[in-house]
């Protein structure tokens, strides 16, 4: 099929997404994740840290209702940053009320967000195509009427994690939004 018939079934949004999922594919030689403790997460909205025996790092973050965590992450040169987190929604007391209500996890880096409609846990993942710079990761839990969403755990790919919540690193974040030395 040549190459113009291809180009004309796909947008080039598209097509950037499907390269950044290719690249995101492992390789034998893949670079190892970088782990954050969810616990210690630059931002953390509502939801408490509870102990729990053999979770990585000996912790979750439990939200009770919406809410947000997230770190800052740092890209030297255009590329994917590949994210996985290991998040569930325990509806217990959903279904004693007979409620089909979902609740979602959203990542987003940037303009691009991934969401997923939460079950009993597993890993999440995610493929972001950024530009060099500092990034705002955000995990949001949405409640889907009487669910609460657990974080076990956070893996990064592709970036540097600056887990600070400092001025220096949201002004380096907006810069890179914004694509711009906001300081000028």
């Amino acid at each position: 099929m040549p190459v113009t018939v291809i180009s004309a079934l796909f947008t080039s949004r598209s097509l950037l997404f499907i390269a950044a999922w290719v690249r995101s594919l492992p390789s034998p030689a893949a670079e190892a994740p970088t782990y954050v403790p969810v616990t210690e997460l630059a931002f953390q909205s509502n939801g408490d840290a509870v102990p729990v025996a053999g979770a990585a790092p000996d912790a979750v973050w439990v939200f009770y209702a919406d809410g947000h965590v997230g770190t800052y992450l740092r890209v030297s040169s255009p590329g994917v940053v590949r994210v996985t987190a290991w998040a569930g929604s325990y509806d217990w007391f959903c279904r004693a009320q007979k409620s089909d209500a979902k609740s979602t996890l959203r990542m987003t880096v940037g303009d691009e967000t991934f969401e997923f409609s939460l079950a009993m846990e597993a890993p999440h993942a995610a493929a972001f195509m950024v530009k060099p710079g500092t990034h705002l990761l955000r995990l949001e839990f949405r409640e889907g009427s009487c669910q609460q969403m657990l974080i076990h755990r956070l893996a990064v790919w592709g970036a540097t994690v600056a887990n600070d919540a400092t001025a220096a690193n949201a002004i380096a974040a907006a810069e890179t939004y914004a694509g711009r030395d906001a300081r000028r």
